[in-house]
């Protein structure tokens, strides 16, 4: 702005004192070239640059944001399984298959069972809960980590 204008507040010593500068002709043909043909071209690029990053980095959350809430990382990119997600959390443990009610029933059925790990994806439920691998060992889930 002040290479632009062809006059321009200063202060000589304080607040008081303030008066307006008046630019010599040959000191305002300086300046607005200077203006014009180094400092606005500078200007520009930086704003467009400015807005396409802030773009990239709206459309990359918009996606991130999509990608997560919809479970589309099969792998599990975003936490372990997370497509696959516990159905249930219970103080036992955690219940991934739709026919297991209580985790206790595990134990007299073999068919419930063999669902659990076909929906856990053959990792023990404790694994999942910080909590609940703590109590279990710790150890014994790092062979599916």
């Amino acid at each position: 702005d002040r290479l632009l204008s062809a006059a321009y507040p200063y202060e000589e010593t304080g607040w008081y004192d303030g008066q307006m500068f008046v630019k010599p002709p040959e000191l305002l043909t300086r300046d607005r070239l200077l203006g014009m043909y180094e400092t606005k071209p500078v200007l520009k690029k930086l704003k467009g640059t400015l807005i396409g990053s802030g773009l990239a980095l709206l459309t990359s959350s918009v996606l991130l944001f999509g990608l997560i809430n919809a479970g589309a990382d099969e792998d599990g990119m975003y936490g372990r399984s997370a497509a696959r997600g516990p159905r249930q959390i219970t103080p036992d443990g955690i219940i991934f298959s739709k026919q297991v009610t209580d985790l206790n029933s595990l134990r007299e059925d073999d068919e419930l069972a063999a669902a659990e790990a076909e929906a856990a994806g053959g990792i023990p439920g404790f694994c999942y809960d910080r909590y609940l691998r703590a109590a279990a060992g710790g150890g014994l889930c790092e062979k599916f980590d």
